[in-house]
């Protein structure tokens, strides 16, 4: 006979209490991470705005993966060596 697997839950909807027990864990330890601050963009705020706006940012974890990916874009936009995503051209040699 089978044993029935647990059903997979989404990462939101474990509570902290519940989250801590499943990984038996009594306390975090929070790690000192030094780095300057950084000022978000003018766009960044718009955006945040809209998602306010839009998305109930503390219960969607869609919801949450678009506010991670817009903090995310406007840190990397911030960094000329960190584009990533589009590296700028070869220069030609001619």
């Amino acid at each position: 006979m089978a044993t029935a697997k647990p059903k997979k839950r989404n990462f939101s909807s474990f509570k902290y209490e519940e989250a801590f027990r499943e990984l038996n864990l009594a306390n975090l330890t929070p790690w000192p991470i030094d780095v300057p601050p950084f000022t978000p963009s003018p766009f960044f705020k718009e955006r945040l705005d809209r998602l306010h706006e839009t998305f109930n940012l503390s219960r969607s974890e869609e919801s949450k993966k678009l506010l991670i990916d817009a903090i995310c874009e406007d840190f990397i936009n911030s960094l000329p060596a960190a584009k990533c995503l589009n590296p700028p051209p070869t220069p030609q040699v001619t």
